[in-house]
Order: C-alpha cells, then sequence, then structure tokens
C-alpha cells in the first residue's frame, strides 16, 4: 500500500464516516428521550426547559453583568490550557523532523498523539458526566498535560522521548478543554446567560493562539523551550485556578444545603425569584 493511500485511510476515511452517521443516526433526542422515560419524567424534563427558557430578560444588561462572574471563573482555566493546545500544534512538526522523518511519513507520525487525545477526550468527558466530578477529571487532565510539557523542557532528553512527550501533552490539554466548556454550561443557569458565558469563554480561549504563535519563534526551533515554558506555566496557573473553582463551588453548596442563601428568595415575585437562576439558592453546583 502507498504512503498516500495510508495517509488517507488514516485521516480521511474516519471524515467520511462523520459525513454519512447523520443518514444512520436515531430521531431527534427528544423523541428518543420521550421513548426511554416515564410519563411523568418526560412532564419533569419539559418543565425544566420551560423554566431554563423563562429566565430571559430581553436586552437586560444586568443580565449580561450576571454573566461574568462564572466567566470570571473560567477564563484563567480557559487561557491556561488553549494556550499550550496551540502550542503542541506548533511544536509537534519539530520533534517529527528531529526523529528524521520527513514528507508523507511525517504526516503519518503526527496523528497518533491527535488519536490519543480523541479517546482521552470522549474517555473523560463520559466519566465527568456520569460521576459529575468534572473538577476532579480536569485536575488529572492538567497534571497528564504538564507533565509531557515537562518532557519537552528537559534538554538532555532526545526527540524520541519528547514525541512520547506529546502523547502525553495531547492527552491531557484536549479532554481539559472539553471538560472545562462542559463545566462551565453545567454551572450557568438560563439558556441565554449560558450562551453569552460559552461565548465570552470560548472567545477568551481564541485569543491565546495570538499569543502562542509569538512565543514559539522559528530562531528556537527544535526545543522551543520558551514556548514550552511558557504552555508550562499556564497549564501550572490553569490547575491553580480548576482547584479554586473546584473547592469554591463546593464550598457554596455547602452553604446552600444549610441554607445560608434561603434570603435571596424571601422577597420578590415567584417571576424574579425564578429568574435568579443559578444564584437561587435551590440551584446546586456541578464540581
Amino acid at each position: 500500500m502507498a504512503v498516500w493511500q495510508q495517509i488517507f485511510q488514516v485521516k480521511y476515511v474516519p471524515a467520511l464516516i462523520d459525513i454519512m452517521a447523520p443518514g444512520g443516526l436515531g430521531n431527534g433526542g427528544s423523541d428518543v428521550e420521550s421513548s426511554n422515560l416515564t410519563a411523568d419524567a418526560v412532564d419533569e424534563r419539559a418543565l425544566l426547559r420551560k423554566i431554563d427558557l423563562r429566565l430571559v430578560p430581553y436586552l437586560s444588561l444586568l443580565y449580561l453583568l450576571l454573566a461574568f462572574p462564572m466567566f470570571e471563573r473560567s477564563r484563567i482555566i480557559t487561557m491556561g490550557i488553549d494556550g499550550p493546545l496551540y502550542g503542541l500544534a506548533l511544536n509537534l512538526p519539530s520533534i517529527i523532523k528531529q526523529l528524521g522523518y520527513t514528507s508523507t511519513r511525517a504526516q503519518l507520525l503526527s496523528v497518533p498523539p491527535y488519536v490519543i487525545a480523541c479517546i482521552a477526550t470522549i474517555s473523560v468527558g463520559y466519566a465527568a458526566d456520569k460521576t459529575g466530578r468534572r473538577g476532579l477529571f480536569s485536575v488529572i487532565s492538567l497534571l497528564t498535560a504538564m507533565s509531557g510539557f515537562i518532557m519537552n523542557i528537559i534538554p538532555s532528553r532526545g526527540p524520541a522521548v519528547r514525541y512520547v512527550g506529546t502523547f502525553l501533552a495531547a492527552g491531557g490539554v484536549y479532554p481539559c478543554i472539553g471538560n472545562t466548556i462542559a463545566w462551565t454550561a453545567n454551572n450557568v443557569e438560563g439558556s441565554y446567560k449560558r450562551g453569552i458565558v460559552m461565548a465570552m469563554v470560548i472567545a477568551w480561549g481564541n485569543l491565546q493562539g495570538a499569543v502562542s504563535s509569538n512565543i514559539y519563534r522559528a530562531k528556537d526551533a527544535p526545543h522551543y523551550l520558551i514556548g514550552n515554558a511558557v504552555s508550562l506555566a499556564n497549564l501550572s496557573i490553569a490547575l491553580a485556578a480548576t482547584i479554586f473553582l473546584w473547592l469554591g463551588l463546593a464550598m457554596e453548596n455547602r452553604k446552600r444545603d444549610r441554607g445560608e442563601r434561603k434570603y435571596r428568595i424571601k422577597t420578590g415575585t415567584e417571576e424574579e425569584r425564578i429568574e435568579l437562576g443559578d444564584f437561587h439558592p435551590d440551584f446546586r453546583y456541578t464540581t
């Protein structure tokens, strides 16, 4: 089999499967959900959706401002993991070149770290959702990514060790990104408020591409010591922010369990109490 055929199988066959997949999928989520749940459960889900959509004071500046607390909690984490993500993409080609591979074989060697990243992302997403422990899985992912970047910073390590380090880096960074975005969405009540927060968090993370493109300089090749060191520092900041958010949300949940936030619903109309969203004392954050 020619090398170009191998590249086609590895990179493009999965894409073709994705294109054809919708034809083999079932009906919409609502139909599938209704067929698998009891009548009471379906009614409960419908009520929750109705409440979620009611939390929409249109064109309200106050509502926009209420989105900032969760944005502030999540943006540092997103910044800390998106920078290393771009750095990994910039660093990997130089490592493969050091291994002595060029052209088509180099293309093939760039695939395995991302395969591991894909498997890790799906696994972490599933496990974190089932256990409700997104903070824990983010910490594990960040520690994994940090170990990979450390392997790329140590000067005495050869290209083979650095290549192995990219597996750890990719296997830690990618699942942490997805988990952090899902974690943010879990902790924001109200569809429009959630949309505002998600847009700001993702946009802030994407800005880190401009940073990474300037710290992985051509003159620093092939080791990119400065770029990898900054990426490691970013991951350290993200780790600290994740632990801080994890503990903070757990502490807030305990306060709500003790009834320390009940004062928020002692005044106002029923509509105003519903619009509290994740500030409502009955809301519990995902930790």
